[in-house]
C-alpha cells in the first residue's frame, strides 16, 4: 500500500495544484512560491473578468475557441466558480474584451504550468 501511495503522490500534487493554484507547492512546503502563484493567477483571472473577458466554453471547433476552453479549464476550480456565479460571459462591446479574454486564457495556461511544476517537484523529491 505504501508503494502505491508513493507512486501516486505526484499525481495528487498535480491535481491539487490544478484545482487551486499554488496548493501543490504549499503542501510541499514551498509556501512563498505557492502564495505567489496563487496571487498571480488570481490577479490575472480577476483582471480578465473586470475587463469583460469571456471564459471559454467549447461551442465549436475553431482554434481560438479550443484554446479559450483549454485556458478556462486550466483555471481549475476558479473556472467552475466563475461559471456557477454566472460571470465570465464577456462583453464584446467592451474595448478591453480581447485583452480580458487573453488574461483569462493565460491564467489557465500558466496554472497548467504551475501544476506540472508541482508534479515535477514531487517526482524529484523521490515520491515516484
Amino acid at each position: 500500500m505504501k508503494a502505491f501511495w508513493l507512486r501516486t503522490k505526484p499525481y495528487l500534487f498535480f491535481g491539487l495544484a490544478w484545482a487551486i493554484p499554488g496548493l501543490g507547492h504549499i503542501l510541499q512546503r514551498k509556501i512563498h512560491k505557492g502564495i505567489i502563484f496563487f496571487a498571480g493567477i488570481l490577479a490575472l483571472l480577476l483582471l480578465g473578468l473586470r475587463m469583460g473577458g469571456q471564459v471559454g466554453l467549447l461551442y465549436d471547433l475553431q482554434p481560438y475557441t479550443i484554446i479559450r476552453f483549454i485556458g478556462g479549464l486550466g483555471s481549475g476550480l476558479f473556472f467552475a466558480a466563475v461559471k456557477l456565479a454566472g460571470a465570465g460571459a464577456g462583453n464584446p462591446l467592451s474595448p478591453a474584451f480581447d485583452f480580458g479574454s487573453t488574461y483569462l486564457i493565460c491564467a489557465g495556461l500558466i496554472n497548467f504550468l504551475v501544476a506540472f511544476n508541482a508534479f515535477e517537484l514531487a517526482r524529484e523529491a523521490g515520491h515516484v
